[in-house]
């Protein structure tokens, strides 16, 4: 029994600590877009949107995508509202692949209706990340991640005076041009403050709108690997035939 209990235990750690238990990244994305902003003035009916959100998994590729949503409030001087657009993927075997995006904007509109002109300062604080990994020829990665901040401005009937997207950042990584290995990351960020200043005339109004994008894939087309039971499934078999193996040690000793 007892040498039956000796390889029984040995078993059990062998599997426990052996590749089977920990998953190798083969093949990788991350995307993300932050926004955080302020004014010098009250923002009333700042509205903030999920556009579209989608993850797709197969194989042995897993995700996940999130971001700021569908919201309505004020916005009042001294505060600051974040906007967000994540998305990330792992491949760690074959067959595997993963597909993720996230959109999200944002709108607000200023009025002026009084009878003098008045005028503000919005801040708006971005950064953008995007990163890859592949580990062979075999495998592919994208990431992309995109702010755009732009406004229009009208007259007291509504007619347009201007116009202006004064923010339009991009970042992307492809791995049929970066090849094989990491690209993008904290090196590669895109981060800055910026501002807009308006004025507006009697019954004149401006519209600012921001956008946000994360977005990427990563997969691989390497032979599929050979089926092996899970290591939980393995785990639990070996402390099967190790409880076995007291038990009829004990109806021995009876």
């Amino acid at each position: 029994m007892f040498k039956n209990t000796v390889i029984s235990l040995a078993l059990f750690l062998a599997i426990a600590v052996s590749p089977l238990a920990t998953a190798t990244l083969i093949s990788s994305f991350g995307a993300s877009a932050e926004l955080t902003v302020s004014a010098d003035l009250d923002i009333f009916d700042f509205e903030t949107f999920l556009d579209d959100s989608d993850l797709i998994e197969d194989g042995a590729g897993s995700g996940a995508v999130s971001g700021s949503g569908d919201d309505l409030f004020d916005l009042l001087i001294g505060d600051s509202t974040f906007l967000s657009a994540f998305a990330n993927g792992d491949v760690t075997g074959s067959p595997g692949s993963v597909d993720g995006l996230y959109l999200s904007s944002g709108e607000f509109t200023i009025e002026n209706l009084g009878t003098s002109a008045i005028s503000g300062e919005i801040m708006f604080d971005l950064a953008l990340i995007a990163t890859i990994f592949t580990d062979s020829i075999e495998e592919a990665a994208l990431a992309f991640s995109s702010i755009v901040i732009g406004f229009e401005k009208y007259d007291a009937n509504g007619g347009l005076l201007d116009d202006n997207i004064f923010v339009d950042e991009l970042l992307e990584f492809d791995s049929s041009f970066e090849g094989i290995g990491f690209a993008g990351g904290e090196a590669d960020k895109i981060a800055y403050v910026t501002s807009s200043l308006f004025s507006l005339e009697a019954n004149e109004s401006i519209w600012f709108f921001m956008e946000l994008d994360a977005s990427g894939f990563a997969d691989t087309t390497r032979t599929p690997t050979i089926p092996v039971p899970e290591p939980s499934t393995l785990i639990l078999f070996t402390m099967a035939i190790l409880c076995l193996s007291m038990r009829s040690h004990i109806k021995k000793t009876l």
